[in-house]
């Protein structure tokens, strides 16, 4: 699994920006707070970078905090030793 857009999340300490991910991704079903696009629709791409270019700040926090939450609560250290 690609782990870049979780580590991203991860790597904001501020909780702001905003995570533009591709709707192909296997982590957009976990992170759904996240911009999801469909990577060949370049029309939907420039609209979800301006949007997160204009994103007020507060919205921007309560995204990016729920999906710091989910990726720091469902970790492999709290699958209870379930691989599936």
């Amino acid at each position: 699994m690609n782990l870049v857009a979780k580590e991203y999340i991860a790597s904001r300490i501020e909780h702001d920006g905003v995570l533009i991910l591709s709707e192909l991704a296997g982590a957009a079903n976990e992170l759904g707070e996240a911009m999801l696009v469909n990577p060949t629709d370049k029309t939907e791409v420039a609209r979800k970078i301006h949007a997160a270019l204009v994103m007020p700040p507060d919205e921007q926090k309560h995204c990016m905090g729920v999906m710091q939450r989910r990726i720091r609560d469902n970790n492999v250290g709290n699958m209870g030793g379930q691989l599936f």
